[in-house]
C-alpha cells in the first residue's frame, strides 16, 4: 500500500462514492473497502443507495429494462472477425507502418514478387537475421488494451497465440522458399529483482520484486553478432513491453530499456545491412548506433 491521501481502502473507498463516484471497474478492492467502511461506520448504506439509485435512474431513462439490447447472436456470427474486417484490419495495420529512413534497402532485393504458394520469389538464396527481443513477443506485439495486459483475467496468459503472427513467424511464412532466416533474441527488455525504493512500504509491509531494466547479457548478445556477421541482410525488432505503457504504467526514460541499446550497438558494428523495427505504444529514442542504420520503420502495436 503506497498512496499518498488515505491511509487504507476503507478510507479512500468512502472517500470515492461521496465524491460522487457511483461506478467503478470491477475492483475488489474498492468492494471490499466500501463494506469495511460501512461496518465502521465512516460510509453509510444510505450513501451507498444514493449512488445505486443514480445509476439506475439512468438506466430506466435509457429503456435498458424494457428492452435489455441482449448480444445479437446472428449479429454477431456474421460481423465478428468476418473477412471484410479482417481485411480492413489488415490494410489498417499496414498504412500504419512509419518508414522514418531508408537508403533503398528496403524493400528487400528490391522487392519481391510472390509466387502461388504466398511466398516471394527472388532469384537466389539469402540469410536474414532476424534479432531483437520483440521479433518474437506475441503479447507485446498486440499492446496493453488486447487483453494481455492483465485487464481482462479470463485471458491470463494473453491473447491465444495462434491468433498472432509475429515478425518471425511472417519472415518464416513469407520469404523465398531457399532463403534462410537465423532467429536469436540478442537481448532482454525487463527482468524481475527487489523494488529499487526499498525493502518495505512506509506502513512496514513488505514491497514484493518488480520488474526492472535487464542487464547487458554477452552470451545473447553475441548469438545474435553471429547470425548477423553470417547473413546477408539483419532486421532487428526492438521497442517496449506491455509492462511499461498503458493504464497505470509509466517509465522515467524515453530511451529503449534493458540491453537493446549494447545489442544495437554491436549489430551496427557488424558493418551488416541494418533494418531497425520499432515495435511499441509510445515514442522511443533511438542510440546512435541505429540512426546509421540502411532503414528504420516505425510499426507501433500491428
Amino acid at each position: 500500500w503506497e498512496q499518498k491521501i488515505y491511509a487504507d481502502y476503507a478510507q479512500a473507498s468512502a472517500a470515492a462514492v461521496r465524491a460522487g463516484n457511483d461506478m467503478v471497474m470491477t475492483t475488489s478492492k474498492f468492494f471490499d473497502g466500501a463494506q469495511e467502511a460501512v461496518a465502521e461506520g465512516t460510509l453509510t448504506e444510505a450513501e451507498i443507495d444514493a449512488a445505486v439509485r443514480r445509476i439506475l435512474t439512468l438506466k430506466f431513462e435509457l429503456g435498458l429494462f424494457e428492452n435489455p439490447r441482449h448480444p445479437d447472436a446472428a449479429l454477431q456470427a456474421e460481423f465478428i472477425g468476418s473477412a471484410a474486417h479482417a481485411e480492413l484490419n489488415l490494410e489498417a495495420a499496414r498504412r500504419s507502418l512509419v518508414l522514418l529512413t531508408n537508403d533503398g534497402t528496403l524493400p528487400l532485393e528490391g522487392g519481391l514478387p510472390e509466387g502461388g504458394d504466398g511466398r516471394a520469389t527472388a532469384s537466389g538464396p539469402r540469410t536474414i537475421a532476424l534479432v531483437g527481443p520483440n521479433a518474437d513477443d506475441a503479447q507485446t506485439q498486440l499492446g496493453d488494451w488486447a487483453g494481455s495486459s492483465g485487464q481482462a483475467d479470463w485471458l491470463p496468459d494473453g491473447q491465444p497465440r495462434a491468433m498472432i503472427r509475429t515478425v518471425l513467424d511472417g519472415f518464416r511464412d513469407r520469404v523465398p522458399a531457399d532463403w534462410t532466416v537465423a532467429y536469436a533474441p540478442g537481448a532482454r527488455i525487463l527482468d524481475v529483482g527487489p523494488d529499487p525504493e526499498g525493502e518495505f512500504f512506509p506502513d512496514g509491509q513488505p514491497r514484493p520484486e518488480v520488474v526492472v531494466p535487464a542487464a547487458p547479457d554477452p552470451a545473447l548478445i553475441g548469438e545474435a553478432v553471429a547470425a548477423a556477421e553470417a547473413a546477408d541482410h539483419v532486421v532487428a525488432v526492438v521497442g517496449d513491453r506491455i509492462e511499461l505503457i498503458g493504464e497505470g504504467k509509466s517509465t522515467a526514460t524515453l530511451e529503449l530499456v534493458g540491453d537493446q541499446v549494447a545489442l544495437l550497438d554491436a549489430l551496427a558494428a557488424t558493418g551488416k545491412p541494418l533494418v531497425v523495427v520499432v515495435i511499441s505504444s509510445k515514442p522511443l529514442v533511438l542510440p546512435p548506433s541505429a540512426l546509421g542504420a540502411a532503414a528504420i520503420v516505425y510499426a507501433a502495436n500491428p
